[in-house]
C-alpha cells in the first residue's frame, strides 16, 4: 500500500508550472527503477490543483476492461509524479493508498490482444491523464492527497479513477512498521498458480493467486518474476498487487463465465506481510441499483481484513 523511494533520488521537488518532458526525469517521481514499467512522458499545472499528463501504452493488452493494469499504473504513476514535483511531498516518505475506485465504459471498440499478452507489434496509444487534486495539510506540510482522474485515448470511451493518498514521513513510518520495515526480498514460497484463463489472464506468470483447495478462495501468490508488479524490493505487498488479485479473484469466481468488472471500489486497511499467508476470497452480492454481475472479494491475513472490494461488471 506504500511506497518510497531510494536516498539517491534528486533532494528537491520541481515547480508546479515547469513541464518535464523526460520520461527518465520522471523515474524517481513515480518510484520506478525499471525505465520500460514507465508510462508516463510528462505533466504540466493547468491552475490551481488541475494539471495534465501524458503516458504512452503499449498496444498489445492495452484494453483496460479486458485487462486493468496499464490503467491502474498509469492513475499510480500520475498520482505519485503530481504529489512530489507539484506538491513538495519529499521522495523519502512513503505514499499509502487509503482508497481507490475506477470506473471504465463499455464498449471499448479496440480489444487488442488478449488479457496479460506480452510482446506486440511495438506500437503505442497516445493516453491524456486530467487530473484534479485536493490537498489536505498536517503540520504545515500536505498530509494527503484526494485525487480525480479522466483518461482519455482517441477513440475510446473516458475511464475514470479517483484515490486518496497519505504520506508519511521516515520516522514515524519506522514506528509504524518496526521491524517489518526490514524484509528478506523474495525469501518466500510462491506456489503454483491457477489457471491463467480461469484468472482473466494469457501469461501464466501474470496470475497472482494459487488454489488453497477451496472452491472460492486462493492465496495471493507474490511471484517477484513480475517485474512490472514488483518493480523493485518493498517491505509489504504492493497495492498494485491487491488490485490485481482483487480482479483476477472476480474473474475467476464467475469462471467460465468471462467477466469483465467496469467499475471498481477498493479499501485498504493494513499492511499484507509476504512471508505470512493472504487469503483472497470473492463472492457475488446483489446489488439493488447495478446492472450486471457483483463481486465482493476480500483480503485477510492473519484472520484481519486487508482489503475489501466490490466489482461491477458485464459478461462477454
Amino acid at each position: 500500500m506504500s511506497e518510497a523511494t531510494t536516498p539517491t533520488c534528486p533532494p528537491t521537488a520541481a515547480r508546479p508550472s515547469v513541464r518535464i518532458r523526460h520520461s527518465t526525469s520522471l523515474g524517481p517521481y513515480s518510484h520506478l527503477r525499471i525505465e520500460r514499467n514507465l508510462l508516463v512522458t510528462d505533466w504540466s499545472a493547468l491552475g490551481e490543483g488541475e494539471f495534465a499528463l501524458r503516458a504512452r501504452w503499449p498496444e498489445a493488452g492495452s484494453d483496460p476492461l479486458r485487462d486493468p493494469r496499464l490503467l491502474l499504473r498509469t492513475v499510480r504513476q500520475s498520482g505519485l509524479i503530481v504529489a512530489h514535483a507539484a506538491y513538495g511531498v519529499p521522495l523519502s516518505h512513503q505514499t499509502l493508498l487509503r482508497a481507490l475506485e475506477y470506473e471504465i465504459p463499455t464498449p471499448v471498440p479496440d480489444p487488442g490482444a488478449p488479457p496479460g499478452a506480452a510482446g506486440g507489434t511495438g506500437r503505442t496509444h497516445a493516453v491524456t491523464v486530467d487530473l484534479s487534486v485536493a490537498p489536505t495539510s498536517r503540520h504545515g506540510r500536505v498530509g494527503s492527497l484526494s485525487m480525480r482522474f479522466r483518461i482519455r485515448r482517441p477513440g475510446a470511451p473516458t475511464a475514470r479513477a479517483r484515490a486518496t493518498f497519505d504520506y508519511v514521513s521516515p520516522t514515524a513510518y519506522r514506528r509504524l512498521r518496526g521491524e517489518r520495515a526490514e524484509v528478506a526480498w523474495a525469501d518466500w514460497p510462491v506456489p503454483p498458480g491457477i489457471e491463467p484463463e480461469r484468472a482473466g489472464r494469457y501469461d501464466p506468470r501474470n496470475v497472482v493467486l494459487a488454489a488453497d483447495g477451496r472452491p472460492h478462495g486462493w492465496l495471493l501468490r507474490n511471484d517477484t518474476a513480475d517485474d512490472v508488479l514488483f518493480d523493485h524490493p518493498v517491505d509489504h505487498v504492493p497495492g498494485l498487487v491487491l488490485m490485481e488479485a482483487a480482479d483476477q479473484a472476480a474473474r475467476a469466481r464467475l469462471f467460465p463465465v468471462l467477466y469483465a468488472p467496469t467499475r471498481v471500489r477498493m479499501e485498504f486497511s493494513r499492511y499484507v506481510e509476504f512471508d505470512r499467508p493472504c487469503v483472497i476470497e470473492a463472492e457475488p452480492f446483489r446489488e439493488p441499483d447495478a446492472p450486471g454481475l457483483s463481486v465482493r472479494v476480500t483480503g485477510s491475513q492473519d484472520g484481519e481484513q486487508a482489503v475489501r472490494a466490490e466489482l461491477y461488471g458485464t459478461v462477454e
